[in-house]
């Protein structure tokens, strides 16, 4: 009963993100009474960790019946948001919006309209994130807000819009960067190791989309394999690499996949083909995460030396160890649930999915505009759609479905 609003807005936050319920349910009932004491004194920072924590252990509270403590809390922290609106940063608009549509609580309309002009007052500011989580408020709540969505929605809109060539562009350099350092560099060319042995056959593996990689390593004499999780136009993904270690891949480049937990993912299967020696570089963009990389070598991997590369573009090197990799595929499944507007469902997932392999806000908005269409129990057919939570969630509202 003591501790501080950035003690408990932050364990309330982490609760939410680590979506246990076993975990919470000693925690959560104290936490859900503190915050709803401590609301009237919160800071503003706390009032945003607040809300969205809140609405990330909302579906638990469920779980847990322990609703009407909840109801209390998100009551009296969405009346601060109604105090603090004008002073909201432009990138937390988003989420206290998305927080407040999920959550409900009284005046959720009128809430959601305030923050949404203030949206508008600072459209220039707004990412692609915080346009999609307010775009989701205003629509799903749009019985609510006394004037029509669009009339809401156009100003940020509109900025988003005209700004999607600037990004465009901004995605090109950021994917393209780091694959030019590392064709530059062309470590793969170093007479260090094994690889330019005059006898030995030269093979590498390339984990991820990286042309212009496989192109340079083929122009340098091997024959290259690839491991796509994901296909790309004509060239097919695979959820994990064929079976087996390849004795005479001795060189692997591997492009990091944009999360801490796809890269361990990929590093465990990129493991299972490469025998101990193997030479390991990974590529990426200092704002995707590169940095982080160091954690997940080991123990698979030794590091070999300091990151290098050019401008934000970073590269990792590191030696194959003789650590076994966490294989096959199916020791990567995640027993976990997802709620597709029914209550919570057993669902399996593996890293490295969009939105963590469960349930994103615009998908959960795109669901629901797709069941007010559909009629009586329509053939579905979800192809490259992500997890398959459209598929399982339309087909459990359609007639017959379960």
């Amino acid at each position: 009963s003591r501790q501080s609003g950035e003690c408990v807005t932050s364990f309330l936050w982490a609760l939410g993100t680590l979506r246990r319920a076993q975990l919470a349910k000693p925690l959560l009932p104290p936490l859900l009474e503190r915050i709803s004491q401590l609301a009237p004194t919160l800071r503003l920072r706390h009032v945003v960790l607040a809300m969205t924590g809140l609405a990330k252990v909302s579906a638990m509270a469920e779980e847990l019946r322990i609703s009407k403590p909840m109801r209390q809390a998100s009551t009296v922290i969405s009346e601060r948001v109604s105090e603090l609106v004008d002073r909201l940063d432009p990138q937390d608009l988003g989420l206290i919006a998305w927080a407040i549509a999920l959550l409900g609580p009284p005046g959720k309309g009128p809430i959601i309209r305030a923050v949404s002009e203030r949206a508008s007052e600072v459209s220039d500011e707004l990412s692609w994130w915080s346009v999609a989580h307010l775009e989701y408020a205003v629509r799903s709540q749009a019985g609510e807000l006394g004037v029509p969505p669009e009339r809401l929605l156009q100003p940020f809109l509109d900025c988003a819009c005209t700004s999607e060539a600037r990004l465009r562009k901004e995605s090109l350099m950021f994917h393209a960067e780091p694959e030019a350092a590392l064709v530059a560099a062309a470590p793969w060319e170093s007479r260090s190791g094994d690889t330019r042995e005059a006898d030995a056959p030269k093979r590498a593996l390339v984990v991820g989309s990286a042309r212009a990689v496989l192109k340079s390593l083929q122009d340098s004499g091997f024959q290259v394999e690839t491991w796509l999780r994901f296909s790309e136009g004509q060239r097919l993904g695979r959820a994990w690499p064929e079976e087996g270690v390849r004795e005479d891949c001795k060189v692997c480049c591997l492009r990091y996949p944009g999360s801490s937990d796809a890269l361990e993912f990929a590093l465990h299967g990129a493991a299972a083909v490469l025998p101990r020696g193997a030479r390991l570089w990974v590529f990426g963009h200092v704002q995707e995460g590169i940095l982080g990389t160091r954690a997940a070598l080991s123990p698979l991997f030794r590091l070999k030396r300091k990151p290098f590369g050019t401008g934000d573009a970073r590269i990792w090197e590191a030696v194959r160890t003789k650590a076994r990799a966490k294989q096959p595929f199916e020791a990567w499944l995640q027993d976990t649930s997802l709620d597709l507007g029914s209550g919570a469902r057993p669902w399996l997932s593996v890293p490295g999915l969009f939105a963590g392999g469960g349930l994103d806000i615009m998908t959960q908005l795109l669901l629901s505009r797709l069941r007010l269409k559909m009629e009586g129990a329509p053939k579905i057919l979800d192809f490259g759609c992500g997890n398959g939570a459209l598929a399982a969630g339309l087909f459990a509202s359609s007639e017959g479905g379960g």
